[in-house]
Order: C-alpha cells, then sequence, then structure tokens
C-alpha cells in the first residue's frame, strides 16, 4: 500500500470519529480524537522512515496536501482540551468572554506567521519543492536559524487556525443572533475584512465618503459577528506588508472573480 493509501485511510477513520457525536460534545470524546491524532502521527513518522516516495510529486502532495490534515486534527483539538479546561469552573459571561480573547489570540497567530500562510491560500505552488521535499525540513522558516520547523506541520497549523476560528464563532453566537434567521458568520480572517472594509473606506462608498471607519467596522462586526476592536491599529500592520502583499485579500478577490467570469464565458 502506497504511503498515500495509508494517510487517507487514517484520514477517513479520524474523520469517521469526529463526526461520530452529538452537537454537545464531551471532553472525553475530544481527549480519545487527541489520542487518535497522536498515534496517527507516531504511525505515519515509522512508515515515513522506510517509505520511498516515487517521485518528487507524490512526496510533495504527501507533506503538502495529506500530512498536514493530520496536524490539523492534533493542534485542533490540543487547543480544545485547553479550552474545555479553561472553561470548566466559568459562568456563561465569563465563558463569552473567555472565548473571545482566544478568538484574538488567534487572529495574533495568524498575524505571525501572515506571509506563509498567504502562500497555502493562494494555492501557489512555486516554492512546493522548497517547503515540501525531504518532510518539509529542507528550508529554515523565515531564514532563522535555529529556527527549523517542518513545513507539512506550518500548514497543519494553519488549517487548525481556521478550524478553531469557525468553532469559536459557533461558540461565541449570543442569543440575540441565533435568533436573527438571516444573519451572516465571516469564516475568512479578521484581517482580510480589516483590508475589506478599510478599501471601502477609503473610495468613499458610504454616505458618499463621510462615514468615519469605526462606524464602518462596528455595522459589519455587526453584521458579520467579529469582533472588530483593534481594527484602526491592523491597517497600520497591513500597510508594512511588503509588496506584492499588500492588497493580497483584495488582489484574490479579483483574482477569483476573474477566474469565475473566465470559466462562465468558455
Amino acid at each position: 500500500m502506497s504511503i498515500i493509501k495509508k494517510i487517507e485511510a487514517i484520514t477517513n477513520t479520524i474523520t469517521l470519529q469526529a463526526n461520530a457525536v452529538s452537537s454537545s460534545e464531551s471532553t472525553d470524546h475530544t481527549s480519545r480524537l487527541l489520542t487518535s491524532s497522536i498515534n496517527a502521527l507516531v504511525e505515519l513518522r515509522i512508515l515515513e522512515h522506510d517509505y520511498r516516495f516515487k517521485s518528487k510529486q507524490e512526496e510533495i502532495s504527501y507533506y503538502k496536501e495529506y500530512k498536514p490534515v493530520i496536524y490539523a486534527f492534533y493542534f485542533f483539538y490540543v487547543k480544545r482540551m485547553e479550552w474545555d479546561a479553561a472553561s470548566l469552573f466559568k459562568s456563561k459571561q465569563d465563558q463569552g468572554l473567555y472565548y473571545n480573547d482566544q478568538r484574538c489570540q488567534l487572529e495574533q497567530e495568524y498575524l505571525a506567521d501572515e506571509t506563509l500562510y498567504h502562500y497555502f491560500l493562494s494555492g501557489a505552488s512555486h516554492l512546493d519543492e522548497l517547503y515540501f521535499l525531504n518532510g518539509g525540513m529542507q528550508a529554515s522558516y523565515h531564514g532563522l536559524p535555529g529556527n527549523l520547523y517542518g513545513y507539512d506541520m506550518r500548514k497543519g497549523k494553519w488549517l487548525s487556525l481556521l478550524q478553531l476560528t469557525e468553532f469559536l464563532n459557533r461558540l461565541c453566537d449570543d442569543e440575540s443572533k441565533k435568533s436573527t434567521p438571516h444573519s451572516l458568520r465571516w469564516t475568512a480572517s479578521r484581517t482580510e475584512l480589516n483590508e475589506l472594509l478599510y478599501a471601502l473606506f477609503v473610495t468613499g462608498v458610504f454616505d458618499n465618503g463621510q462615514c468615519s471607519f469605526k462606524k464602518i467596522t462596528e455595522l459589519f462586526g455587526a453584521l458579520f459577528q467579529v469582533d472588530v476592536k483593534n481594527f484602526a491599529q491592523g491597517i497600520t500592520k497591513i500597510k508594512m506588508r511588503k509588496e506584492p502583499s499588500q492588497t493580497f485579500f483584495l488582489d484574490l478577490l479579483k483574482d477569483n472573480l476573474q477566474k469565475h467570469f473566465d470559466k462562465n464565458l468558455n
């Protein structure tokens, strides 16, 4: 059996375990899934030691597309266990405050690796040989000696951040939002929403350009159920991005829209 087939089987097993639970997930269930994730990583490490990849593409595919999913399971359930323990004796109100704080922390984790995560999000492949050959250990992270990590692990971390953010978005829905039948939930990052709203602000599309950025963020924050505090300060970080990623999210929207139009025209 190829290592790709093996990891597909492992992924399916954990996914079935994760889905075989009611909406009131228990800490025991989370613990079992964490154990399954750890066991899977150990098993894969043993398989990798003796396995010879048939091609560069097979190796890149394994470390870019398949193994990060297992890491994502691991990081997701580690954080879930941490949250369950921390919120166990908190009141409902304190739990809400705690989860909002955790959501902000997830955003900071995203920003810490923003350039790399943009590479994953864009679907680019020009650095795949650098990142995902030799177990993803060929290049040091951001070129820093002594800070060497597998990029398969880093992609798994990114996937888990997306999953954890979605999980917290559901937890942080209060009763008033639940009672709104047509509410929408923003599931991309807060940074990307910030970039979009600032573009609308500087273009002056609201109230003939007389609407403040603060008012825009508050309105859209309520609409999309997103914590918009510190959005003004976040613009400074966006401005400090190096080209060509200074307007990454807007460029991504434009590219995806153009691809959609081109596909429908053909």
